[in-house]
């Protein structure tokens, strides 16, 4: 029996028939893949623990492939040449498998698979049994162990998504998903997540954080004793104390912890009990100075002592740590960078006042205090956009002072920032639990998920405010509330999916719609929009993520493809076809065209603009908000455009002219699917 089908029965105690795609030894001694299983993707990690997964994302910078990999491979050069098969200097440090002539950066080494065998063991008794006998047998016949430990490099999108620079809301939003890790470690909350596991909830056991011990023990000590993973296994609670008196310090508080050191040492030491003590300092230095910030930021409204309070301690600990002079304390010297963070330049002789330069802390605060003062129009900026910051947003971003270029505009200008709502049912949603059940009983919502940086009232806020946009959203579109769930099959995340400059996106790859702590109120319906539009064409997507949408192929139901044969009839299909008709005879494709010229767009930009699924959500939210007005209601967390408009989105006259197309599409889709 090869790897992957034990890897896949192990998959089947949690899953119906996967079928493994991919896999190979991760770095914090664990088993990660593909596998797909019902005509979905997903990632796979397994461990001594068990194993767990989710809907696969984008990113992916490797292709993993099944490859028989020599147990005794040395370098052995062909005679008269110092190059591996492939050509290659044996500088690059990896194996020569031989005749095989595929080794040059595929292979790993012999320990990766050794690797593997050793967690499948204890994952698997049908492995054990297998590696005991079948494959030892097979290893010492042909000195060769059956694990891949290959991967075929192919180019990075990731990287390449870096370089360049997004040019529409849906590029940020899947710019940043990619960016992001491929979990967060969630933390406690009266408003957890509930539901199904969404990528990137940090609800899976694997990411349960039980201690620097346990980690010592599993072996992933080591890839959890990083900045960014402290961040989220130990998170800081400054965003529940924040408040537009103390907005300043807590910023700084936050901004300080960031420059907390990205790793115990530079160099792995030799000695694996100093690396664990340091991974033990490191870890106990981190809660300290947390702490410490936290404490500070809630007593001083004075971010100077914050910074005091911050650097006392940070002196303190590498001061214990040098106690002892003949040991070195590689913690101790990463800590200095942290002390040169927050420590004043020097002072202002005639009042005291601290001074700092450069990248320190206290002059990255002395500049959002600059930036607050020409932003005072509304009393709480301080504190939004210190919360934007501890978010993940750069301070331009924050405070909306990146540089466009002609044919940019910010669609976020044109939502409301507030949620009201006029009319409607009553909807019980006013506690954690109501508001739960209703939307996961009553819409039926795959999963519903927050971020961390959400806190515990803002929860509150969304839930009720979602619950009741979603409940809305059925009565305007005369579906069911468990057909918004589009048979199960969509997720919510609340701020916990991206932090790019688009207020919300939907992921076809995932089935879910996020929408961002601060910015999400009104785009809800735009968002549902392209989840039914990703739906109706059977929730398909390409191999690079990118979602198939029924609009974009609505000509194979036009009269003419379905008189020919080329398609079957099919009451949605053609409802969708009279609908993209009616883009054209409203005269909203002709004066779009117009309007893209007349603001410098690129092409690219237009390709967005006018792409028939961008088009459909856009009309479709006008739908909704048409709909609501007629009906003397209003939702501004469902659709929240202002009344002035925008001549990207449908006027009132080509809202009204497509709302018994967008009403005839809707029946056919409630006789068909609910």
């Amino acid at each position: 029996m090869e790897v992957s089908q034990l890897i896949a029965a192990t998959i089947a105690q949690h899953i119906t028939q996967p079928k493994v795609l991919s896999y190979a030894p991760s770095k914090l001694n664990e088993v990660t893949g593909r596998f797909v299983a019902s005509n979905r993707v997903y990632n796979f990690v397994l461990n001594k623990q068990g194993v767990s997964y989710s809907p696969a994302g984008q990113g992916d910078s490797l292709l993993f492939s099944a490859l028989y990999l020599r147990q005794d491979a040395v370098r052995k050069p062909k005679v008269g040449n110092d190059k591996c098969n492939a050509g290659k200097s044996y500088q690059c440090g990896k194996i020569c498998l031989g005749n095989r002539r595929k080794c040059h950066k595929g292979v790993r080494d012999v320990n990766d698979a050794r690797r593997i065998a050793s967690i499948l063991e204890s994952t698997n008794e049908q492995l054990k049994n297998k590696v005991g006998s079948e494959i030892s047998a097979k290893a010492k016949a042909r000195g060769e162990v059956l694990f891949e430990a290959r991967g075929e490099r192919v180019k990075n999108p990731k990287a390449e998504r870096v370089k360049a620079k997004p040019e529409n809301p849906r590029e940020e939003a899947q710019l940043q998903l990619s960016n992001d890790s491929d979990y967060e470690f969630a933390r406690k909350s009266a408003v957890s997540n509930a539901g199904e596991d969404l990528k990137g909830s940090a609800r899976h056991n694997r990411n349960q954080w039980k201690g620097l011990a346990d980690a010592e023990k599993n072996g992933t000590a080591e890839g959890f004793m990083t900045r960014d993973n402290l961040f989220k296994i130990e998170p800081h609670n400054l965003m529940a104390t924040i408040t537009p008196q103390n907005a300043e310090s807590h910023l700084a508080a936050h901004l300080a912890l960031k420059s907390f050191p990205d790793k115990p040492y530079k160099v792995l030491p030799k000695d694996p009990q100093a690396a664990e003590k340091a991974r033990q300092q490191y870890f106990d230095a981190y809660k300290e100075i947390k702490a410490t910030a936290e404490k500070a930021a809630v007593e001083h409204s004075d971010f100077n002592q914050v910074l005091k309070a911050i650097n006392e301690k940070t002196v303190s600990i590498i001061r214990d740590l040098r106690q002892n002079k003949k040991e070195y304390s590689p913690v101790s010297n990463q800590l200095i960078n942290l002390h040169k963070s927050v420590i004043a330049w020097g002072h202002v002789r005639a009042t005291g006042e601290p001074v700092y330069k450069g990248n320190q802390v206290g002059a990255k605060i002395t500049d959002f205090k600059k930036r607050v003062a020409e932003k005072s129009d509304t009393p709480d900026i301080a504190v939004e956009r210190a919360k934007d910051i501890i978010e993940g947003k750069s301070f331009n971003k924050a405070f909306d002072t990146v540089q466009t270029k002609d044919g940019d505009f910010k669609p976020a200008s044109l939502y409301v920032q507030k949620a009201e709502r006029k009319g409607g049912r009553v909807i019980d949603a006013n506690t954690v639990q109501s508001g739960t059940k209703f939307m996961m009983n009553d819409i039926g919502l795959r999963g519903l998920q927050y971020g961390n940086s959400v806190t515990d009232d803002e929860r509150k806020h969304h839930l009720q405010k979602s619950a009741e946009a979603l409940a809305d959203l059925a009565d305007m579109t005369g579906l069911p509330d468990r057909a918004i769930s589009l048979d199960k099959s969509l997720g919510l995340a609340i701020g916990a999916r991206g932090k790019g400059n688009a207020l919300a996106h939907y992921e076809p790859m995932s089935k879910v719609i996020n929408l961002t702590r601060n910015g999400g109120v009104g785009s809800l319906a735009h968002e549902w929009g392209h989840a039914l539009d990703n739906y109706l064409a059977g929730g398909n997507v390409d191999t690079k993520g990118v979602g198939a949408f029924m609009s974009a192929e609505s000509s194979r139901f036009s009269p003419r493809s379905i008189e020919r044969g080329y398609s079957d009839p099919d009451p949605v299909g053609e409802a969708m076809y009279k609908l993209r008709e009616a883009f054209s005879s409203s005269g909203f494709d002709s004066r779009l065209r117009v309007t893209m010229k007349e603001m410098g767009m690129s092409s690219k930009q237009m390709d967005y603009w006018n792409s028939a699924e961008e088009k459909f959500a856009r009309c479709f939210e006008r739908h909704v908000q048409h709909k609501l007005q007629t009906s003397d209601r209003e939702n501004t967390y469902l659709v929240g455009l202002r009344k002035v408009g925008h001549p990207l989105w449908t006027t009132d006259e080509e809202a009204k002219h497509l709302a018994p197309y967008f009403d005839n599409l809707l029946k056919a889709v409630k006789e068909k699917h609910f």
